[in-house]
């Protein structure tokens, strides 16, 4: 095993068993960077840390996130959510952890299981806390594998040529397939019940929540700003709870710090090249670049915790050595990658929110994302 390679898995596994050790993800992450770093001798830190802290696309993220934060203390304080999980076990009967993360899942914004987190929590309270945080993290993300409004899936689509709709239509059978392996993993058997709900009013807490993805997915606003004119005007109704959820907010600040060092790693892993060095790698190694067509991603998935990042570290070299049909490839490994990742900001805050490990939800979800993966691949040879 070469340098980047083994950068990569060493600090990985620095960041699994420190986590283990300390139940600390915030340490755990450190020493996973520090790892990466000494191993590629990256001396410099501070320009790293400016890199992040000058970094529009971070002061985004942590924008969106602050907000999901306040936008869903307000929620709970108000009895909003409550009032609203009643209804959705009145519609969804005992299937609101899977219906409702896919439903939101529409929204693609990061940190976004983080919504559907609460409304999963008190609807189902006598249900198992590690049970309730990993169908919440996988029905979440199933949407991942074709919705067309993620960065990603339109990423992938300037850089292949591919139309953006073909992309996503060649990639929906991946997300059916993913939705049902779920289902029979976490919820067997059981054939879903609807009902009506028994006051419209109760829904109420739906409106930031649509409105944020109706900007995003109909007027294509950002995220984080879509996110705060809902939230300005749900603090219109609920503005005597709002100090109380600003204040809960800023407890948080460890979340804050997770971000960092999220982007610090992400940042470290763009610097060096490291993707591509692995590629290069794995060619000196003479292994099949159809191999590579999925450890590349995969891997930049796992490291980086970003579909989009991954996608922009691998697609460039898989197209260099295939045709533009395999594009659609490289997305759907990089979706798998990322829902593996420990530093994924989805799983890191559902883990934090249900106070469970973080490898405990990614060791549940491993089997169904395996299964989804191998016949995701089989599906797309058939139709590409």
């Amino acid at each position: 095993m070469q340098l980047y390679t083994f950068s990569v898995v060493t600090s990985l596994i620095t960041i699994v068993i420190t986590q283990r050790i300390l139940k600390k993800l915030s340490l755990s992450l450190l020493s996973g960077v520090a790892v990466l770093f000494l191993i590629l001798r990256i001396s410099s830190v501070v320009e790293i840390a400016l890199r992040v802290l000058t970094s529009s696309s971070f002061w985004s993220l942590l924008s969106t996130v602050f907000l999901i934060y306040l936008l869903s203390g307000m929620m709970e304080s108000s009895g909003d959510y409550r009032k609203f999980s009643k209804e959705m076990r009145n519609i969804f009967s005992k299937n609101v952890d899977s219906f409702v993360p896919a439903l939101i899942g529409l929204m693609p914004m990061p940190g976004g299981a983080l919504f559907t987190a609460p409304m999963v929590k008190n609807s189902l309270p006598d249900e198992s806390p590690l049970r309730l945080a990993v169908k919440n993290y996988w029905f979440r993300h199933t949407i991942e594998f074709f919705w067309p409004i993620y960065p990603a899936v339109v990423l992938v689509s300037e850089l292949s040529g591919v139309h953006v709709s073909s992309v996503s239509s060649k990639l929906f059978p991946v997300f059916v397939l993913a939705f049902i392996t779920g289902w029979l993993f976490f919820n067997g058997m059981q054939i879903p019940r609807l009902s009506r709900p028994g006051s419209i009013s109760n829904l109420f807490v739906l409106l930031p929540i649509t409105g944020t993805g109706l900007m995003i997915l109909a007027f294509r606003v950002p995220g984080w700003l879509a996110l705060l004119l809902n939230t300005a005007g749900y603090t219109v109704f609920r503005r005597k709870f709002f100090l109380s959820a600003l204040k809960s907010t800023l407890r948080k600040w460890d979340v804050f710090v997770v971000l960092f060092l999220v982007y610090c790693y992400k940042v470290a892993i763009d610097t060096m090249n490291v993707g591509e060095k692995i590629a290069h790698e794995f060619l000196e190694w003479h292994i099949s670049p159809f191999l590579l067509l999925f450890f590349l991603p995969f891997v930049s998935g796992v490291s980086t915790g970003i579909t989009q990042a991954a996608v922009g570290i691998s697609l460039p070299v898989v197209l260099s050595m295939f045709s533009k049909e395999y594009a659609i490839y490289t997305y759907m490994f990089a979706v798998g990658g990322v829902i593996l990742s420990p530093v994924h900001l989805c799983v890191v805050l559902s883990a934090k929110f249900f106070r469970v490990d973080v490898f405990e939800i990614l060791r549940r979800v491993f089997f169904p994302l395996a299964l989804t993966l191998v016949f995701g691949a089989l599906i797309l040879g058939v139709i590409t």
